[in-house]
């Protein structure tokens, strides 16, 4: 490819060949290898970021979430499932959504007491895991949560299901 290059007359003064390389090994053998070429102007780099890929320690309990005319349709993937999941379809009608969502206080603008919000949060297991909501919570305590969902479901609270994974008290 120098070569080539090199062969172009009058492309020396205007040509600079801009080399990425991830690999420190071959980073510093094309540093060397390549800056020995005068004729070129040269600029061998590193890519200006990495991504790194945080290890997670555990799985995270994956929930699939569709909200369509006050049906609330749940497939939820629990750590090490098996290759059955459990699917769950339950009627939650807006002002039951609206009542989730709501603030605490006499102007409903103010976060919600604990009790209120655990309470909250066992309400929502049992729209989204129905019968198995004590089994499936049960697996996940202290593991993340990781929800994807439509846009008309993106109106429910899933924060407070986590009160209900972490929460010390049983209700289970």
């Amino acid at each position: 490819m120098v070569r080539g290059f090199r062969s172009v007359p009058g492309v020396q003064d205007r040509t600079v060949l801009l080399w990425y390389e991830t690999d420190e090994n071959r980073f510093t053998t094309l540093c060397e290898v390549l800056g020995k070429d005068s004729a070129i102007k040269l600029s061998t780099c590193r890519p200006p970021t990495r991504i790194l890929s945080e290890a997670s320690p555990q799985e995270p309990l994956v929930l699939t979430v569709g909200l369509e005319d006050d049906h609330l349709r749940v497939t939820s993937l629990a750590p090490s499932s098996a290759a059955v999941v459990p699917v769950n379809q339950t009627a939650l009608p807006m002002d039951k959504l609206a009542r989730l969502s709501e603030g605490g206080g006499p102007d409903k603008r103010s976060t919600p007491d604990l009790e209120s919000l655990k309470g909250r949060g066992m309400e929502l297991a049992t729209y989204l895991f129905g019968d198995q909501a004590s089994s499936i919570l049960s697996k996940c305590r202290g593991v993340r949560l990781m929800v994807v969902h439509d846009a008309p479901a993106s109106r429910v609270p899933f924060e407070m299901l986590m009160v209900s994974i972490t929460s010390r008290i049983s209700w289970l």
